[in-house]
C-alpha cells in the first residue's frame, strides 16, 4: 500500500469531524502528504472542511446524497487492553519467549515508562541485568555495541538512527534472526586492524526497541523478527489513557486538580503539537504553580500553541 493510499484509508475510517493533525498521527505520514491528500479529497467531493478559529475541521461527506457519512469501526481492544498487551510482550522477552520486541508509535504516551516498570517488576537492575542505551549510533557503532554485549539484555530507546541506515538494518536482521545461531559479521579494515573486535560473532542476547517511528517506517524484516506493537492513537484515545493513569500521574497533586486539568486540556487537545502524558504532567504543574489571580487555563493554552 502506498503512503498516499494509507492516508486516504485513514481519512475514510473517521466517524466524526477531524483535524489534519489526527490523520498525520494515525497514518504516520508527513504533514505535506496529509495536506495534499485532504485537498484532493475535498476536490473530489469526498470530504468538506470548515474553519474553527485558525484550524480547519474536516468531515467525511457523500456529495451525491448531500449528507454526512458515518463510518463506525469497532476497535479490536480498549486502550487499557492495548497497553496491557505491551507489558505482556515485554514480559515475554524478559522470560525468553522471543529474543526481541519492537514498541513503536506515538510519542509521549509512556512507552519507555512501561518497559522500565516491567523490568523493575521482574527484579532486573539497570547496568547489572540489562543495558539501557539512547541516542544516535552509526552502523559500526551498533556492531560494536552488540559485539561487546553479545549475551546481554539491551534496551534501545529513541535509537532511531539504526533504522535509517541500511548497514545497521542488516546487522539487526542478523542479530534478531529466528535461527538458533544468530551470526553477525563486519568484514572491513575496522575489524581487520582492531584486535578487540572480531569480524564475526554469535549474538545470544535480547533486545527491546522503543521508537517514536511508526512500524511502517521501519524495515519489514526487523518488524517480522520481533514482537511488534505499533501505537497509533487518536487524541481521544490518549485522553482515555490519561484517565486510566490519573491516580499514578503526579501523585503529589490531588485527584480533583488532575481531573480539572484533564477536563480542560481535552477541550484544546488539537492545539498541542504533541498531546500526551507530558502535556498532562506539565499542565498539572502549571495549575499548581501559578500565583494568586493568575489564569492557569490561559497559560496552558498559550504554551500549547
Amino acid at each position: 500500500m502506498s503512503k498516499k493510499q494509507q492516508v486516504i484509508d485513514t481519512v475514510l475510517s473517521q466517524s466524526t469531524p477531524f483535524y489534519s493533525s489526527t490523520i498525520t498521527s494515525l497514518s504516520g505520514s508527513s504533514v505535506a502528504l496529509v495536506s495534499n491528500t485532504l485537498n484532493e479529497l475535498i476536490a473530489q467531493g469526498k470530504i468538506t472542511s470548515r474553519k474553527e478559529g485558525k484550524k480547519l475541521i474536516y468531515t467525511l461527506t457523500d456529495a451525491s446524497a448531500n449528507k454526512e457519512l458515518n463510518i463506525v469501526e469497532t476497535p479490536i481492544c480498549s486502550v487499557a487492553e492495548k497497553f496491557d498487551y505491551i507489558r505482556e510482550v515485554v514480559r515475554m522477552v524478559i522470560n525468553g519467549v522471543n529474543p526481541s520486541a519492537l514498541i513503536t508509535g506515538r510519542s509521549g504516551v509512556g512507552k519507555t515508562y512501561m518497559v522500565q516498570d516491567e523490568l523493575k517488576n521482574a527484579g532486573l537492575k539497570k547496568d547489572e541485568d540489562y543495558l539501557f542505551v539512547s541516542g544516535h549510533s552509526s552502523a559500526f557503532g551498533l556492531y560494536k555495541l552488540l559485539h561487546d554485549h553479545r549475551d546481554q539484555f539491551i534496551i534501545m530507546d529513541d535509537f532511531d538512527s539504526v533504522f535509517k541506515d541500511l548497514k545497521a538494518v542488516n546487522i539487526l536482521k542478523a542479530a534478531l534472526d529466528s535461527y538458533d545461531v544468530r551470526r553477525v559479521s563486519w568484514f572491513s579494515e575496522k575489524t581487520d586492524n582492531n584486535e578487540d573486535i572480531e569480524p564475526s560473532f554469535d549474538f545470544e542476547g535480547k533486545i527491546i526497541f522503543i521508537s517514536n517511528l511508526y512500524a511502517d517506517r521501519i524495515d519489514n524484516a526487523i518488524c517480522s523478527r520481533s514482537f511488534c506493537i505499533d501505537l497509533r492513537m487518536t487524541n481521544d484515545e490518549v485522553t482515555e489513557h490519561m484517565q486510566n493513569l490519573i491516580d499514578v500521574i503526579e501523585p503529589r497533586a490531588s485527584r480533583e486538580v488532575k481531573t480539572e486539568v484533564l477536563d480542560y486540556i481535552t477541550t484544546i487537545a488539537d492545539n498541542f503539537n504533541a498531546y500526551g502524558l507530558r502535556t498532562f504532567i506539565q499542565s498539572i504543574r502549571i495549575r499548581q504553580g501559578v500565583g494568586p489571580g493568575s489564569d492557569w487555563k490561559k497559560m496552558i493554552k498559550v504554551l500549547s500553541t
